[in-house]
């Protein structure tokens, strides 16, 4: 008798899932759904493996982190890599935001970085919790990197810096401080002349100073300027004479005279005084003078300058002033004859009468403003941004009264070490100017108010960097909130921003959300444009241009880039932006899960790329939901249970080689995507040595028992599915263990759970949904009845000596949107005959 039965085969040859359509209306060969699979591979279905643990924040494997999961969890999760400066080592790690004191208004920021490839952890905190900082759970945060700084921005708060300072990681607030007045102007302590100084006596100056980060190439902003004018006029010297006249010894020195010049004594020939004169070159007046005043000149003691004459010595003191008319003048002849040598008096005198002639060599002292000076903070604040003080003045402006419009010139630095390193010094500090001279200061850096209007960067959540620029969103405020800034191009340091370099933004494109690097381009993200920006060349102006206008981005982290393109989801659904021509493709095989499905949760959804899987990765938090596109097979899945927070991707943390997508969840775990297939195969990447998949031993509305199971407190937080019973494919958060027994759960399930009832803890669901059997060759007017199914599978692993090796095969009813409550639960085997099993449904499509 012939069979009258028609046997149907489901070649599943490719992972393609199509929700562009209803899943009943799917061409063969694709899926309405299809969750749980790696799509890199045609040929078949290959299930994704699940995830590996990278790092728990709660298992004290991060020294002082603190139980992350006691309150809300994170909130923040974003990959960070950046140099220790100065050294080849480099930080990899994340920036979090979580509850640490029970609070979504008051939420901490810290950085969790290791420097030895995951080896050890450490924290550092950006914003402490419990001091009131006003971060919420919900704030707009971003974060970018510039070689060995970190800049974290955080909406309405002041950006801060994260760098090796060369003794510590440091936190700074970016820029050059948030303070609400200029500095204050040195004041004048005092002018003198000074031969190690090269001011001029009747100049004009301005001198003002500013701070300097020496690590950091911030500069503050110029003080308010000092005008000096100096009034230092030459004095005359203190003179005196030595005269030699004709007497019992004809006029002339004889051995043992003694000359004392302001305690310096000068003995002829005989050496019992301070410097022995030389014998004349002859026996005139004349040549005695000469021998005296060249051992006056020759003495690198002496106090006075001689000049010989013909008959006599004139003396004048080296410094100007009074003070040489102190100095003493004798002479003490030898015996018989003491008539031969007079000096003009007991002492020098004529010094210190005031010429018209202006002193060359003089200085200025001046004192710096105490530390409650500054509005808005005190100078202690400027020790924790700054380490060095820069000096400008002008040259001598001259006979003026007007002195604006001066030019300033960097004349020295006072480093902050050993000068005011504690702000008692800084109180003390003072500063001696004038150590060039004016005509050496054109050469010296010129302070140009153009190029040195700093400022700080603005308290916005959005922040990126392309071709060495920061560019910043600007701050909501009576400004506006929709203007693009970037960094000065004629700086180094990545917080240098001015007034002048700002694009202004169009209220209609909304603010800028994301600022993502693609190709040579770097591309700005709002809810209602798409802004391309392009630098050619290092000396080249920034290019913007709008390339979509109405159509952007849907929520903040919904976009990620890979390549020459940007990932995204837009009011067109989920997109390819080429950052080669702008064009932007649509990926429509995902419509219904984004406009459907996700429709409350779109602006929430997170995004990330792992270039090993080749995939983007798109996190619905409130769903426990992802939809991955897989790039080398151009198809799109899902994974259900991914009972993840939040989502990012960089280099990986072991080897710093090719980037990873990053997962967090609310208990502090972070993941990544097991490529190598090393783990338990579970969405935690929970222990093997836990019970994974068991059976309850008894009946219970609230909780599961399993009396043979070995559970553990790592499973709080995790999603346990049902995989048999009246609850089979439901899930439920767990939220204790008992003695490794008892699981209790956030929710209960619908329905009891029965003893015999199987389940598993935190899986990697397998499941799709295949195209109605309709389209097949057969009549579409008969009513369809299903007698039993049979699978075809190779290369299982892992199903020996587990109570989930079954599969679970149902189908749906007319286009219904559930399964029918009769299913067969085949044999896991890569024998079809012992994977095959009865099952009646009828009325199917």
């Amino acid at each position: 008798m012939a069979e009258d039965r028609i046997y149907i085969p489901y070649p599943f040859r490719t992972p393609r899932m199509d929700q562009s359509v209803p899943p009943n209306q799917v061409k063969p060969g694709s899926f309405g759904r299809l969750s749980g699979i790696d799509g890199r591979f045609y040929g078949g279905l290959r299930k994704f493996y699940g995830m590996r643990e990278v790092l728990d924040l709660d298992d004290e494997a991060v020294i002082d982190m603190g139980a992350i999961d006691t309150y809300s969890g994170p909130s923040f999760f974003r990959y960070v890599t950046f140099q220790k400066r100065n050294t080849s080592t480099v930080y990899r790690g994340f920036v979090i935001r979580w509850d640490n004191v029970n609070s979504l208004t008051d939420q901490q920021v810290d950085l969790i970085y290791t420097l030895d490839n995951g080896t050890n952890w450490l924290k550092l905190p950006i914003w402490a919790s419990g001091a009131g900082n006003g971060i919420t759970s919900s704030l707009e945060i971003d974060c970018a990197v510039s070689a060995g700084y970190l800049l974290v921005a955080v909406d309405t708060k002041a950006t801060k810096t994260v760098y090796w300072s060369g003794s510590a990681l440091t936190v700074v607030s970016s820029g050059p401080g948030n303070f609400d007045s200029e500095l204050t102007a040195p004041t004048l302590n005092t002018s003198a002349v000074d031969t190690s100084f090269q001011l001029r006596g009747n100049g004009t100056y301005q001198i003002a100073y500013r701070f300097y980060d020496s690590t950091r190439g911030i500069y503050s902003a110029l003080s308010a300027p000092l005008v000096v004018h100096l009034d230092r006029l030459k004095t005359t010297k203190a003179v005196g004479t030595i005269s030699f006249a004709s007497g019992g010894d004809s006029g002339i020195m004889i051995a043992g005279d003694v000359f004392t010049i302001n305690t310096r004594t000068y003995e002829y020939i005989d050496s019992g005084s301070d410097v022995t004169i030389a014998v004349a070159a002859g026996g005139t007046s004349g040549e005695h003078a000469t021998a005296l005043a060249d051992a006056i000149n020759g003495d690198s003691s002496a106090t006075v300058t001689a000049s010989a004459q013909s008959s006599s010595v004139l003396l004048e003191a080296i410094v100007r002033g009074t003070a040489g008319n102190a100095y003493g003048l004798s002479v003490v002849e030898v015996e018989p004859n003491a008539d031969d040598i007079s000096v003009s008096g007991s002492t020098l005198s004529g010094g210190g009468v005031v010429t018209a002639e202006a002193e060359t060599q003089v200085k200025i002292t001046l004192d710096f403003p105490a530390h409650g000076s500054v509005g808005g903070g005190d100078y202690t604040e400027f020790g924790a941004l700054f380490d060095t003080l820069d000096i400008f003045r002008t040259i001598d402006l001259g006979d003026t009264t007007a002195t604006q419009g001066a030019i300033f010139y960097l004349e020295q630095t006072i480093a902050k070490t050993g000068n005011w390193a504690t702000s008692g010094d800084w109180d003390n500090l003072t500063v001696d100017v004038g150590t060039l001279v004016d005509e050496a200061l054109p050469f010296q850096t010129m302070y140009d108010p153009e190029k040195d209007v700093v400022a700080a960067p603005p308290k916005s959540g959005t922040i990126g960097r392309y071709s060495n620029l920061t560019f910043m969103a600007q701050a909501t405020s009576v400004d506006g909130g929709y203007d693009t800034l970037s960094s000065s191009p004629e700086h180094i340091s990545p917080e240098y921003f001015s007034t002048y370099n700002k694009r202004v933004g169009d209220p209609e494109d909304g603010r800028p959300l994301r600022f993502i690097p693609a190709g040579d381009s770097l591309f700005q993200l709002s809810y209602n444009a798409v802004i391309h920006i392009f630098k050619s060349g290092k000396l080249k102006p920034l290019q913007y241009s709008r390339l979509h206008k109405k159509r952007g981005i849907v929520g903040k982290e919904v976009a990620h880039s890979s390549g020459n393109s940007v990932f995204m989801i837009t009011g067109l659904g989920l997109v390819i932006l080429n950052a080669t021509d702008g064009s932007m493709g649509s990926i429509t095989s995902a419509d219904r899960v984004l406009f459907d499905d996700w429709k409350s949760e779109i602006s929430t959804i997170k995004s990330c790329y792992d270039s090993l899987m080749n995939a983007s990765f798109f996190l619905n938090p409130t769903r426990r939901e992802m939809v991955i596109l897989w790039h080398s097979t151009q198809v799109c899945s899902m994974l259900d249970g991914a009972n993840f927070v939040a989502a990012t991707s960089g280099p990986d943390i072991s080897s710093g080689k090719n980037d990873r997508a990053f997962f967090i969840t609310s208990t502090g775990l972070i993941v990544s995507p097991d490529n190598l297939e090393a783990g338990s195969g579970t969405m935690w990447d929970l222990s093997s040595g836990y019970t994974l998949n068991g059976t309850a031993t008894a009946t219970s509305t609230t909780t599961l028992t399993d009396d043979n199971a070995t559970l553990n407190d790592d499973m709080k937080g995790a999603r346990l599915y049902m995989t048999s019973g009246e609850n089979a494919g439901d899930s439920r958060e767990i939220a204790t263990i008992d003695n490794g027994t008892v699981v209790t759960f956030t929710s209960n399930f619908d329905n009891d759970i029965a003893t015999g009832d199987t389940y598993a803890v935190s899986p990697t669901p397998f499941s799709l949904r295949a195209w109605a059997l309709q389209h097949e060759e057969v009549s579409q007017f008969s009513r369809w009845i299903t007698s039993g199914v049979a699978l075809k599978v190779r290369k299982l692993s892992g199903f020996d000596d587990i109570s989930n090796n079954k599969w679970r095969v149902g189908a749906y009813r007319n286009g219904g949107t559930s399964i029918e409550s009769t299913v067969a639960y085949p044999s896991v085997s890569s024998n079809p005959a012992d994977s095959a099993e009865a099952m009646n449904v009828e009325g199917v499509d």
